[in-house]
Formats: structure tokens, sequence, C-alpha cells
């Protein structure tokens, strides 16, 4: 029948290692072997992966591990839920480092106008007495009242009164911002020491070393023990089948047994289409990282924390926005 094991992270590990001794022995038989040689490959690949797990595990293990293909599917959605959370993060950092772009040419804007608008002091003081002096000659030329005069230079002192009141507010208002890009390049900071930190963990499970936790996940033994005692059944059957039939190598006797001995390479070639199968199933799990749960929860905890960092640059944004309305 068809079988399906779940995996703990050293399982999944130690079944990747597996396959690869498996594969080792792919080139070894020729494509015009005969049948007992194909038998006696099969029968001693899968003696070495026994003798292999024995080895590194220093022990036997009798209870028997089985999960069906949910699980299977719930590992696979674990792992582009990591993927996807993965992108968000790098999103929501350009997101960041963009506004901050933004801010830093609306400094640079504002600053620009604020050195038009203030100009030279003495050079606006000069400005404002010729101003003052054309006003008198044009009201003695005139013969303007005193009365008007004193309405005129009213106003014209209340213009220069505004000029310098609008210069002021715009200096406070150009420092405030200065001030609000300061702080967003600390939280930008911040986030990029978080990232790197998410990155730092996430090598750091990458090369953690599996057998460190071998003693505590060896139910996979179990289902290789099980495949391999299946395994050297049907060998041994078949070698059973070939004697039984008195196939042997001497030409004369070729032609004994054919329709028996298509039935055993047919035999033979399910046994080989249920390895391939069992590969199949394990391959997905090459790429899972070696605790997908751990890295999920700080892929979450990177999220949270960037949320977070990305209010407070808004928040500090509208500030601004608020002051200069």
């Amino acid at each position: 029948g068809h079988t399906v094991v779940g995996f703990s992270r050293t399982s999944l590990a130690l079944l990747s290692l597996a396959v690869v001794v498996v594969e080792g022995g792919e080139g070894e038989r020729s494509g015009t072997a005969t049948i007992g040689l194909m038998a006696s490959s099969v029968k001693e690949r899968f003696s070495r992966i026994q003798q292999w797990l024995k080895e590194v595990l220093k022990t036997d293990v009798e209870e028997e591990f089985e999960v069906d293909d949910a699980t299977l599917s719930h590992l696979e959605r674990l792992r582009q839920a990591s993927l996807l959370q993965t992108d968000l993060v790098r999103q929501k950092t350009a997101m960041t480092r963009r506004m901050d772009e933004e801010r830093e040419v609306e400094c640079s804007t504002m600053d620009a106008a604020l050195q038009r608008v203030l100009g030279d002091e003495e050079s606006l003081s000069k400005s404002a007495k010729q101003d003052l002096q054309l006003l008198a000659s044009l009201a003695v030329q005139l013969g303007v009242d005193e009365h008007t005069k004193e309405g005129l230079l009213l106003a014209l002192s209340e213009v220069v009164s505004a000029e310098h009141e609008v210069a002021t507010t715009l200096a406070a208002r150009y420092e405030h911002n200065r001030f609000l890009s300061a702080k967003a390049q600390k939280l930008l900071a911040k986030e990029r020491t978080y990232r790197s930190q998410l990155e730092k963990a996430a090598k750091e499970m990458e090369r953690m070393k599996p057998r460190e936790e071998i003693s505590s996940h060896i139910e996979a033994v179990q289902f290789f023990e099980k495949k391999c005692a299946e395994y050297e059944s049907m060998v041994d059957e078949t070698i059973r089948k070939c004697e039984a039939l008195g196939l042997t190598s001497d030409p004369d006797r070729s032609e004994i047994g054919r329709d028996a001995l298509e039935q055993v390479a047919v035999e033979v070639a399910e046994m080989e289409a249920e390895e391939n199968s069992i590969r199949q199933e394990i391959e997905p799990f090459h790429q899972l990282p070696p605790d997908f749960r751990l890295a999920e929860a700080m892929v979450k905890e990177a999220e949270l924390e960037l949320t977070h960092l990305q209010g407070r640059v808004e928040q500090a944004l509208a500030e601004g926005s608020g002051e200069g309305r």
C-alpha cells in the first residue's frame, strides 16, 4: 500500500540525508543488468540505509509513526505564509525609506524658500527705509495732510511687521521639520536594526545542526526500517521465484519461464516507482527552515515592530503637516 509519514524539523533533515544516500547508488545499475543483479542492488542500497540509521541514532525504535497528507499540506501552507510575510516586511521597509526621502526633499524646498523670504536682514531694513523716504516724498509732492500721512506710515509699518512675522513663522516651521526628519531617521535606523537581527536569526537557523536533537525525534526510523523490511521481503521473494523457475545465465535455458521473468521485472519496476514516489513526497520539505514555527514567529514579531515604527513616522509627519496648516 501507499504510506506517507509526518516529520519533525529533525526528521526532515534525516529524511533528506537518507534520500541522498539512496540517490548515491542510482548509477550502480547497468541498463543490461539481469534481474538477479537488480534485486541485489535494491537490497544492498536499503541495507546501507538501515545500517546508516542505526549508526547515527545508536538505538532501535519499535513504535510506528504515521501522519496523513493533511499534515504535509499544512507544512507547505506554512512555508508559503512565511515567504509572503517576508515579502511584506520588505515592501514596508521600502515604503518607509521612500517616505524619508520625500521628507528630505520637503525640508530642502522649505529651506530654500525660507532663505528667499528672509534674505539679508540689513538689506531688508535698508529697503524699508527707502520705502519710507519715498512715501514721505510723495506725500509732500501730493500735499497729503498729516493725518493721511500718519495712516500711510502706520500701514507700511504693519506690512513690515507682517513680513517679519511670516519670516519668523517659516523659520520655526523649518526647524520643526528638521526635527521631524531627524526623528524619522532614528526610527528608520531602528527598523533597519530589527531587520538585520531577523536576517541574522534566519541565517543561524539555516546553520543549525539537526543531529543535536535526533535523540528526541527518532520516530522516522521506524518508517525506514519498515520499508527496508518490505523491500527485503520482496527481493527475497523475487530471488526464490527465479530459483524455482531455474533461471540461470546458461544461454540454453534463457527461454525458460519468460512470462515469469517478465512478471518479476514488473514487480521490480513497481518497487522503483514506489521509491520515486517517496522521494517526491519528501522533496518539498528540503527548502523548509529547520524550525518553521520559530521562523514564522520571528517574521510576525518583525512585522509588528515595523508596523509600530511606521505608525510613529506617520504620526510625526501628521504633526508636521498640522502645524504647517
